[in-house]
């Protein structure tokens, strides 16, 4: 239904509910009067006019562009001026209907008493009114921030395949030279791979066994182009399997330890790879690689493209509730630690 078809059904509604009310009222009093029911209809009928001539001027005016403060006072104001409008029409239609008297319609008490009636219909009106409206700006900016969200998490991540396809055509091209049969194998692994990421690509987020079974995947692709120059290790508990995580970003981190450390090193290097349920609910996982950190590359604005991508992916995500740390330690090693929370998931 259109919003304009809505409104004049609402106002018409108004109507037809403040007549039911006075003529249900009215006769449960046993003092049901065709003039009674006449007033009312009058009454709420102009009461409706003078609402949808406030509605033209909040539209014309663009009362929405107020502060807070100075709309209260603007709303509260009109809500006084109709107020005082709607007296002199609906005391000359009792008069007229024989309802009040010329004493009554002057009478001071009975004047202050029908202008704070007015007036809290009006502020009433305009509570429904702005309140409406606020929602569904709301709402509206909601499902604005949604899309903006859902468009640049896909443009990472179709940023993010290209990116893998690329490193693993590399590594097969490697050992085109080298060792065809391995390179065969590597081919058909990497087309399992790419199976599986397009399974996964439509995904926000994927249990963590689907993830750890592809980050495997990955590192026997790997292992092909580096043999025993890559060790792995892996400390993955069956309690962390269900735990979600955005596709391809344990990966990310793993082609980043191997491509930033491991591949510089002549001797090669160990991959290890640790999760846990931390106390707080956040699934934990612990990555570390043989080689030294670059500063550049644990900058957000740094040149490592897959960490600006995994940091932006986790913000977009989760805000500020999960976190990614890289850092060197002792020994010619860098760790990653990641830890994504699971109770905003439930």
């Amino acid at each position: 239904m259109k919003k304009r078809t809505a409104y004049f059904l609402t106002q018409g509604g108004v109507i037809a509910f403040w007549v039911i009310l006075t003529f249900i009222i009215s006769y449960l009093n046993g003092t049901v009067h065709t003039e009674g029911i006449i007033d009312a209809f009058l009454y709420i009928s102009f009461f409706v006019f003078l609402t949808h001539l406030f509605r033209e001027i909040i539209i014309r005016r663009d009362f929405f562009k107020y502060p807070i403060g100075k709309l209260i006072f603007i709303v509260l104001s009109c809500c006084l001026l109709f107020a005082l409008a709607m007296y002199p029409f609906t005391s000359l239609v009792s008069l007229g209907l024989g309802i009040l008297g010329w004493s009554e319609v002057f009478d001071l008490t009975r004047f202050i008493l029908q202008i704070l009636a007015n007036g809290m219909l009006f502020l009433g009106w305009s509570l429904f009114y702005f309140s409406f409206h606020f929602f569904r700006s709301y709402q509206q900016s909601l499902k604005w921030e949604a899309f903006k969200i859902e468009a640049e998490l896909n443009h990472l991540k179709s940023q993010l395949n290209p990116h893998f396809l690329f490193n693993s055509l590399n590594s097969v091209r490697a050992l085109i030279d080298e060792d065809p049969k391995k390179a065969k194998t590597a081919i058909t692994q990497l087309s399992g791979l790419l199976r599986k990421g397009l399974e996964t690509g439509k995904q926000k987020l994927i249990p963590f066994s689907e993830e750890l079974s592809t980050v495997q995947d990955y590192l026997d692709l790997e292992s092909i182009r580096y043999e025993e120059r890559l060790r792995v290790e892996l400390d993955c508990p069956e309690d962390t399997y269900r735990a979600k995580v955005p596709p391809l970003l344990v990966q990310t981190l793993v082609e980043n330890g191997i491509k930033h450390g491991i591949s510089k090193l002549k001797s090669g290097g160990l991959i290890r790879i640790n999760s846990k349920i931390d106390p707080e609910g956040h699934l934990k996982i612990e990555i570390f690689n043989s080689g030294s950190l670059n500063p550049a590359l644990n900058s957000f604005q740094g040149k490592g493209y897959g960490l600006r991508n995994s940091r932006k992916r986790l913000g977009l995500l989760f805000e500020d509730k999960a976190t990614l740390d890289i850092r060197n330690l002792e020994k010619n090693t860098v760790k990653t630690t990641l830890r994504i929370p699971q109770k905003l998931l439930v």
